[in-house]
């Protein structure tokens, strides 16, 4: 019999390319598990008549679907999932709950506090009520799962962890960004920090840019989504790079001699490829994962930091550490593609 997964995943208003590699690389572990398996992607939150979980969705999945695989990404909070609280209740198939994320922000007092648009803790609970398994992206997550005594709860860490064992670049990209150092930003607009901490990061992107640009000719500012564009217009930045093409973003992230990086999703598959990477956190749930994975002391936060670009340059001054550091976190993280593979097996 034919197995067909719904897949219900973010794509946002900006098209941030760090979603499609979300779900490339969950794509890659259900087929692992189940090579003829077919897979049905679903925007996580939309006007389509199959979004999220409203009722169509779980309509149609009991008609003749295998199961619905919610997740990655952070669809607990960001108004990301829709949910039908009446129409879940029916659905007769198996739903997992995958590499999902949950964490505070920092207020005007520089204090983490609840954000204003995550899911409801009832919702939360529906959810997982009926799911067969969880898994929390990091520890910050999976504490707050906890607290709500909801079943099935693990930590799994997240997919694109793991995209090294499954990613080839096509040739047409193969060689692109060969050697080219990324600087891989976020619109501070769109950054859920405190407001005079939007100048600072600012400012950092800007001095990465031009100074690093006498030393590194070859940096190049990406923009994860297409709103990030116009912040770097507005800098004076002459040349960036914006590509919704998943497989032209590994492929530059696989081929660089460095990323800096305010973006997860650019982080991640760095830590999978072996690029040398820093990574800046600007909320909870960037730095939990960093914790949750070991990797804490090689983060920089931006809220506590005095000088960005400085604790930047520290870290580049200091880049043969991360090279060692790689090679054991890479070995300690093999056991959560384990618990991947084997929560996902339910719909093999």
């Amino acid at each position: 019999m034919t197995k067909l997964v719904f897949h219900i995943t973010p794509h946002g208003p900006g098209l941030n390319v760090g979603n499609f590699a979300i779900s490339k690389a969950i794509r890659s572990l259900l087929r692992e598990i189940n090579p003829d398996i077919n897979i049905l992607t679903i925007d996580a939150h939309g006007e389509k008549k199959l979004s999220g979980l409203n009722k169509q969705v779980v309509h149609e999945a009991n008609l003749y679907g295998s199961g619905i695989l919610v997740g990655g990404g952070n669809l607990y909070e960001n108004n990301e999932l829709i949910v039908d609280r009446n129409a879940i209740k029916s659905l007769q198939v198996p739903l997992g709950l995958f590499s999902i994320s949950i964490g505070r922000i920092y207020n005007n007092k520089m204090q983490l506090e609840r954000r204003t648009d995550v899911m409801p803790d009832d919702v939360i609970k529906d959810l997982h009520k009926i799911s067969k398994f969880s898994l929390s992206r990091d520890l910050a997550t999976y504490n707050h799962l906890e607290s709500l005594k909801v079943k099935n709860n693990k930590l799994g860490l997240c997919p694109t962890l793991f995209l090294n064992d499954y990613f080839e670049s096509s040739n047409r990209f193969n060689d692109v960004g060969k050697n080219d150092t990324l600087l891989v930003i976020r619109n501070p607009e769109l950054m859920n920090i405190p407001i005079a901490t939007k100048p600072k990061v600012a400012q950092f992107i800007k001095d990465t840019y031009f100074k690093l640009a006498k030393t590194k000719p070859n940096i190049k500012v990406v923009c994860n989504d297409m709103r990030d564009i116009s912040f770097v217009n507005s800098i004076g930045i002459p040349k960036y790079i914006y590509t919704g093409e998943v497989d032209e973003y590994l492929t530059r992230l696989k081929n660089a001699s460095l990323v800096i990086s305010l973006r997860l999703h650019a982080t991640l598959p760095c830590l999978s490829f072996g690029t040398r990477c820093i990574n800046l956190s600007y909320d909870e749930r960037s730095m939990s994962l960093m914790n949750s994975m070991g990797l804490e002391d090689w983060d920089i936060k931006v809220i506590s930091s005095k000088n960005l670009y400085k604790d930047v340059l520290k870290k580049i001054d200091q880049i043969k550490k991360y090279d060692l550091m790689i090679k054991n976190f890479q070995r300690k993280v093999k056991k959560y593609k384990k618990i991947q593979l084997e929560t996902l097996k339910i719909f093999s």
